[in-house]
């Protein structure tokens, strides 16, 4: 962390796309995990058997026969084509060669430029190393070979319950992330790249879902649980739909007191009003509120999917919506809490 970070904190993370010099960067991430050989759990190269006596194989490889001693940089090329794309391979490109110019039959030299993939690629490529990594332990081994010379290689075991390597992968991933403002984090629990919610959306979330008072509604618990969990996704398109689902959520919360038609709805959400009544001031922001969340869940595609409505396009715009609306769910919640604990000491 350099001297503005510690003196004025972290700067806030504004980017929803990366660009060559984060591409970079990651790819020498990888390259050490490489080097430091985290992926040779996976992909083993392994000393061979000989037979005793054999002219293949010294004394001491024959000894360590059946122990890895590095990584299989063919099978992981392979895995990343397979996994993530055919244009991918290891070691992971940085540049691609321009196709070569031709003047009186000679062709002039090879030329390169930068080259990225898109940024679902590339979190691909986080989750994919990261799944791939595991801790090493290695042991140097140095002998004389058959013709006098000195040699060396390395014989590698991987301490099961270790996750030093792991470790640190998502803290230099999360470095990158923060120091490149990008408004994903890495979960290493999860081993996702998911996007950054606030502190403020994070105590929200949890005073929403730990509300005991609305556990016996089963349908409504459900919604809320998978939008919460949901709104964190990297990709718009999942945070899209969580925030389709706290908006069900919410249109059920209306329905608290047990509406049986659409009418009774509208019942059902004055009486919610209602509850504010000691505040009248604060009841009119509650009831506009309520009334501006409405009309935006029918004139975004939020709530229904009709021709004349409007998508949204920004990751700020669904985060900033998703916010709004749990804020009015927490709030709902805690008032009826607060509303029938005051009745039973009436």
């Amino acid at each position: 962390m350099n001297y503005s970070q510690r003196i004025h904190g972290n700067k806030i993370r504004i980017n929803e796309n990366i660009n060559f010099t984060f591409w970079k960067k990651l790819t020498q991430i990888f390259e050490e995990m490489y080097k430091n050989d985290y992926f040779s759990k996976k992909y083993p190269i392994i000393l061979p058997w000989f037979e005793e006596d054999s002219y293949y194989g010294s004394t001491i490889e024959m000894f360590y026969a059946g122990s890895t001693y590095k990584c299989n940089s063919k099978e992981l090329s392979d895995d990343l084509a397979f996994h993530i794309g055919d244009e991918f391979g290891w070691p992971l490109k940085t540049q691609k060669m321009l196709s070569p110019k031709v003047l009186n039959g000679y062709q002039l030299s090879t030329k390169f430029e930068n080259w990225m993939p898109s940024i679902d690629q590339v979190f691909d490529l986080i989750e994919f190393f990261y799944s791939r990594t595991h801790s090493v332990k290695v042991e140097s081994i140095n002998y004389e070979g058959d013709l006098g010379e000195f040699e060396k290689f390395n014989i590698l075991s991987f301490p099961e319950g270790d996750n030093s390597a792991k470790e640190d992968f998502s803290e230099k991933v999360n470095t990158l992330l923060r120091d490149a403002r990008i408004i994903y984090e890495f979960d290493s629990h999860a081993g996702q790249i998911k996007t950054i919610i606030s502190a403020e959306t994070k105590q929200l979330i949890n005073n929403a879902l730990n509300n005991k008072l609305f556990y016996h509604d089963a349908i409504y618990q459900e919604m809320l649980q998978n939008a919460c969990n949901e709104i964190s996704s990297c990709r718009r398109k999942e945070s899209y739909e969580a925030l389709k689902k706290l908006w069900d959520a919410y249109e059920r919360l209306k329905c608290y007191f047990d509406p049986k038609t659409q009418i009774e709805k509208k019942d059902s959400s004055q009486k919610i009003v209602d509850l504010f009544s000691e505040t009248p001031i604060f009841q009119i922001e509650v009831s506009e509120e309520m009334f501006k969340l409405s009309k935006l869940g029918n004139k975004l595609t939020i709530r229904h999917s009709e021709t004349y409505q409007e998508d949204l396009r920004d990751s700020r715009q669904i985060n900033y919506l998703f916010n709004r609306c749990l804020a009015m769910i927490v709030l709902i919640q805690d008032q009826i809490v607060a509303t029938n604990k005051t009745k039973k000491f009436i």
